[in-house]
């Protein structure tokens, strides 16, 4: 969503974990830097998904980047998720299954998140809105930091549908659901 339209795959080659993806000029083209920072952001995070890739090296028509746009990202070496966590990411992220992936029950849910003590809430519903499965979760590190978390959710359903996977924090002032996230998936 955020690379612009007319761009390009030149090529794309995996070399020892790294994904080098040459790209046309017009990857470099417009935006301000939150732009600019989503679009590398969105090829890091597609490239990484695909087994043996941990970090990307962009190239712009086959000449290495080390300097993005005219905002002046520096890109010093092969990027990798983590490099944009705190400009893209929201506090409760998900990250398997993929937006409007296909899944079976028990679905396996994995993801970041940079919540108060590090707990958060995960809720699958069926294309009703009603919850099929529901756990609260806790992440490898909270409160300032960014941590892992994964579960399993199990259900039953009588066909194949469009759920959603819906993530939150309770506020520690209220109790109210906060940093709400919702995710599609495609249940059957």
């Amino acid at each position: 969503t955020a690379i612009p339209e007319g761009t390009t795959i030149n090529g794309i080659e995996v070399d020892d974990e790294v994904a080098i993806i040459d790209l046309s000029a017009e990857f470099d083209d417009g935006g301000g830097s939150f732009s600019m920072f989503a679009r590398l952001a969105q090829v890091v995070y597609t490239a990484t998904r695909v087994d043996d890739v941990d970090e990307v090296e962009f190239l712009i028509d086959g000449e290495p980047v080390t300097v993005f746009s005219s905002e002046g990202i520096e890109l010093d070496g092969p990027q990798e998720r983590s490099d944009y966590y705190d400009q893209m990411l929201p506090p409760i992220f998900v990250d398997e299954p993929a937006w409007g992936e296909p899944v079976t029950s028990p679905v396996e849910v994995e993801g970041l998140s940079n919540v108060f003590e590090a707990v958060s809430q995960v809720m699958l519903t069926d294309d009703d809105g009603l919850t099929l499965d529901e756990e609260t979760v806790m992440a490898t590190g909270g409160t300032g930091c960014w941590g892992e978390w994964e579960t399993e959710l199990t259900y039953t359903v009588d066909r194949e549908q469009f759920g959603a996977l819906i993530v939150w924090e309770f506020s520690a002032k209220d109790g109210s659901r906060i940093n709400v996230r919702e995710y599609p998936v495609q249940l059957r």
